[in-house]
């Protein structure tokens, strides 16, 4: 608690300021949805794991949209035998929600696949158009990005796909994943592109080499801070200890990959597109959206710490946990503010890193873009 502790003074001042401002949880741009319809066939080998690894790091980024974006993210699966053929191998791996965690979870238990499956894309557009829960605010930022490779005339029609998307306003952005020279391929993804009203990309796999900083913030005082805010989470009901589990999964899985990753995920559990957003599962977050009747709270689901607390006790615990939250919260968000201060020092070596030819940059480029056009402000 050493390096905590130095900050508790400042981060107790900025909270007070944040809750007497009410800047949390409002101020919210128009909804911004997002559906990645992936083809996890072999063919697209590596290509899950470049999504995964990035997966934070985007979500980083929408994250930094002012105003605060109404976001809900989603995942349609294709080319898995285990997808069946009655649904011509196409599965939702995660419907539309705001719960970035669950969708993040459902998609990183797949692994790149060897055997051979069979990739409708007609089947995948249909499905992300008519069984994902998109909005029906007329202003929604509603995108779709289509990551693969091979023929598009399998299964459902694509031309009938795309006329859906259009009719039901998502644009459907085409990313060709280079894994082999197919002449014939190429024009018909670029065909398909400008039918579903979205633009064509070759995409490579990111190299695992990242761009190295040298860092102004305190990276020790960050992974503290993260582990502290992770203990003020109370799971509660029958799946509350399972989507705390994912959660130290998906921690895990980015200390794997990189100090990069892990800060981006840090960083991105710090924002308001996260916050607040695990209220079916933790006593905090449902705290902060709704009085809660704690003599009603089934003890048989909670942690074993507080299974004993009585009702009042167990009021004035959550009330300490959020308060404690909010302090680290507001310290990782001190960090973040230093660390993208640095970040614009380097906007020229990160150009590449942040609008290139990979998944991240291009599906970065797109929804910045996108966004700004729609009233949003961007800044690196």
């Amino acid at each position: 608690m050493k390096f905590v502790r130095f900050f508790v003074l400042t981060a107790l001042a900025l909270s007070h300021q944040l809750l007497a401002s009410g800047q949390s949880y409002q101020q919210k741009g128009p909804p911004l949805e997002i559906v990645f319809i992936l083809d996890v066939s072999s063919s697209t080998g590596g290509i899950l794991e470049s999504i995964q690894d990035n997966f934070w790091a985007i979500n980083n980024e929408i994250a930094r949209l002012k105003p605060i974006a109404d976001y809900r993210i989603g995942i349609v699966g294709m080319g898995r035998p285990s997808f069946k053929p009655d649904n011509n191998y196409v599965a939702v791996i995660a419907d539309l929600t705001d719960d970035v965690d669950y969708a993040a979870g459902e998609l990183f238990k797949f692994r790149d696949l060897r055997a051979k499956g069979k990739v409708n894309i007609g089947d995948g557009i249909h499905t992300a158009v008519k069984s994902m829960s998109w909005s029906d605010d007329p202003n929604a930022i509603k995108l779709a990005f289509l990551v693969g490779n091979g023929a598009v005339d399998n299964g459902y029609s694509i031309h009938k796909a795309c006329e859906q998307s259009v009719e039901n306003g998502i644009t459907v952005h085409m990313l060709y994943l280079q894994t082999y020279v197919s002449a014939r391929e190429l024009p018909v993804w670029k065909e398909l592109a400008d039918t579903c009203h979205g633009s064509f990309n070759l995409i490579t796999l990111q190299q695992k080499s990242r761009i190295v900083f040298e860092k102004n913030y305190d990276n020790d005082l960050l992974l503290e801070a993260i582990n502290m805010m992770n203990s003020t989470y109370m799971y509660y009901g029958k799946d509350g200890k399972e989507r705390a589990k994912t959660r130290d999964e998906l921690d895990y899985r980015a200390s794997l990959v990189d100090d990069m990753t892990v800060e981006a995920r840090g960083f991105f559990k710090a924002t308001d597109l996260y916050q607040g957003k695990n209220a079916d599962w933790d006593l905090v977050d449902l705290s902060m959206k709704k009085s809660i009747d704690f003599t009603s709270i089934n003890r048989n689901h909670l942690p074993d710490e507080i299974k004993e607390m009585s009702p009042t006790e167990l009021k004035q615990y959550i009330e300490e946990k959020r308060y404690e939250r909010q302090e680290y919260v507001t310290i990782i968000k001190m960090l973040t503010t230093k660390r993208e201060e640095f970040l614009r020092q380097k906007r020229e070596k990160m150009q590449k890193y942040l609008f290139g030819d990979t998944f991240f940059g291009v599906v970065n480029r797109t929804i910045i873009n996108t966004a700004q056009e729609r009233g949003y402000k961007f800044d690196l």
